[in-house]
Formats: structure tokens, sequence, C-alpha cells
């Protein structure tokens, strides 16, 4: 395929995810003269269908003409009625997704050499991938919540009992992390691998400014000089306790460092809750997931995707995708990377 046609999938896909439309369908029914000119196979235009009927036969017949296709499995996470699990929602994705769209975008643009070894087939509402399933989720946090922002960008007032949840949150998560895992066997530093968790792409110092880097530092080792007593006071209280308002009114008191954690949450609010597993890796990913979901590889998809086990133990290969995830070193990786891995593919059906 040249760059070309290459270009025009982009644009096929782009009008597919990011086109303002009044009818949800029509995301998919705008571009389907386009889908028919490329052999696409779709049924034509029936509005009596179901938006998740509609989508799930878009994204069939995209991953049948082109299995590079199955990376549209990051566009899951928030379940359509009348879809499996596996069906991109697009007409919540631009509010919904959080992934750099690089991850989307490139592997169409720039095709890794995975389309000749893809294993897809899809039967009904079930879809057959060839994944591996790396780890469980050993900690995950709840929901972060919303800070509502006046004009000039500060918190509104009624703000300070979700900035003390969610402050309370990124402490515990950071403190589990430090606590129970040897991340510098994984991560150059915790502390780098929590920024670029927190940033959902991979964080150096030498692409922050200095200001950038005081400020973190500060936010960072002042979750540390509170974890302590944080540890003993969640042993014997429920509920915000109170050397959370003590951690959150000394990092308040330097502007730019309760601007960074408000930047912060926000950005995890309402789309991805923050996980640690026990060989070290530390992410983030849906909000629905929780402790024992699947970390998983699906050879064809940029970023690792949470699954989870339906049934027993009979049933142990049949899953639900809940979404996409961000761990630093398991995003983008090519067929050499995978190769290097060693990692024990196998047949999985998602439902």
């Amino acid at each position: 395929m040249g760059s070309e046609q290459r270009n025009h999938l982009v644009g096929l896909v782009r009008a597919i995810r990011e086109r303002e439309c009044t009818q949800k369908k029509d995301r998919v029914f705008a571009v389907w003269g386009i889908l028919q000119r490329l052999g696409i196979h779709q049924l034509a235009p029936n509005y009596r269908k179901s938006t998740g009927q509609v989508y799930r036969d878009a994204f069939a017949g995209l991953v049948e003409w082109r299995p590079s296709f199955i990376n549209l499995l990051l566009d899951t996470g928030s379940r359509l009625p009348d879809a499996p699990s596996w069906v991109p929602d697009w007409s919540t994705i631009t509010e919904r997704s959080w992934l750099s769209s690089s991850y989307v975008y490139d592997p169409i643009q720039f095709p890794r050499r995975f389309e000749k070894s893809l294993s897809i087939s899809i039967s009904g509402d079930t879809l057959s991938v060839q994944a591996a399933l790396l780890r469980t989720a050993m900690y995950c946090t709840v929901s972060f919540h919303k800070i509502q922002l006046d004009s000039a960008g500060d918190a509104m007032p009624g703000m300070q009992e979700s900035l003390l949840h969610n402050t309370q949150i990124l402490c515990q998560w950071v403190m589990r992390v430090r606590r129970d895992i040897l991340v510098d066997s994984t991560y150059n530093s915790v502390a780098l691998g929590v920024l670029s968790t927190l940033n959902r792409c991979p964080t150096a110092p030498s692409s922050m400014n200095a200001d950038g880097r005081r400020v973190f530092n500060k936010v960072y080792t002042t979750m540390m000089r509170y974890s302590g007593k944080l540890r003993k006071e969640l042993e014997t209280m429920t509920g915000i306790v109170p050397v959370t308002r003590t951690t959150l009114e000394d990092m308040a008191a330097d502007k730019e460092c309760l601007d960074f954690l408000i930047k912060a949450f926000n950005k995890l609010a309402d789309k991805r809750n923050l996980f640690l597993c026990s060989n070290g890796w530390i992410g983030s990913g849906p909000d629905s997931m929780h402790e024992d979901d699947t970390i998983s590889l699906i050879k064809g998809v940029a970023a690792p995707m949470i699954l989870r086990r339906q049934g027993d133990g009979s049933l142990r290969d049949v899953y639900t995708v809940l979404g996409p995830s961000f761990i630093e070193s398991l995003m983008g990786l090519d067929v050499e990377d995978l190769e290097k891995m060693e990692l024990c593919w196998k047949q999985v059906d998602l439902v």
C-alpha cells in the first residue's frame, strides 16, 4: 500500500472518530460510499439498526478488509447497548479518549509488520484474537473527581472535598507503589515512573524545564514526607484522614504545585484510574477496571488492553474488553520488541 492510500485511510478513520454528527450512526453512514469504493464490505445504511449494531458491522468490515484495523480496539471502553465489548464506541470517543491519538493513527500511516501474522476472526458477537495475557492488576485506585475551574483557571468554590478525595487517592497509590514493588527494577526512578503515568506518555527530566521539574519535585517530596503518617491513619480511620488535609495545604501553598495537581486530576477524572502490578509495572487504565483484571498485549494493537475474564476456569480464554491502558514499557511495541520478550501467545475470544 502506498503512502497516499495510507493517508486516505488515516483521513477515513479520523472522519469516523472525530466527525460532528447529529445522529451517532452518521459517523459510519457518512463514509459508506468511501468504504464501498475501497472494497470494504458494508451493508447499506439502515437507521433502524441500533448504534451498537452499526458500529459492530463497520468495525468488523474494516478488520476483515485489513486486519491491522484491529488497532481500533483502542476506542473501546464505553460499552454500547446491543454490541459486544470489543466494538469501538465512536459516539463518545472525543470525550473519553485519553491516549495520544498517535497510537491510533501511526500504525495506519506507518504500518508495523504485523498484518501477515495476525490471526483474527469474527463470528457473531465473538472476536477471536492473538493475545499475550501478561499480568493482573494487584491494586487499582477508585475514580478521581473532576475539579471544576473558573474563568481564571482556579478551582471553583465547593471543590475542596473533591481536591481532598483526589489527593488522598493519589497519595495512597504512590505509597503502595513505593511500599509493595521494586519499581526501580522497571523504571529509572520511582518518581519518573509516577510522572510518566500521570502524563500518560514517557516523560524524561530533559523534556521538562527547570520550573516544571521544581514543581513536580515539590509535589512528590511532599507526598513522600507525609506517607508514613498517611499509612498509619488509614489503618485506623475511614474517609478523608487529617494528614491528607495537611498534605494538600502544604502543596497548595505554592500555586504552581496546586495547578499541577489540578491538571493531573482532571487528566484522570472520568477517564482513567491508576493501577500497579506485582511485577513492577505501574500504569493507568479504564476507570471501570478492578483488581484481578488482566493486562494483555493483543497482536496489532499499539497499547496494552485491559481484559476481564468471563465465567469459571472452563472459560478461561473468554474475556470482555474494558479498554486501553498506559504502561510505559509496553507502548507501541514493534515485531522485534515482542520477539525479544518471548511472550506466550494464545487465541483468546472477546465477547
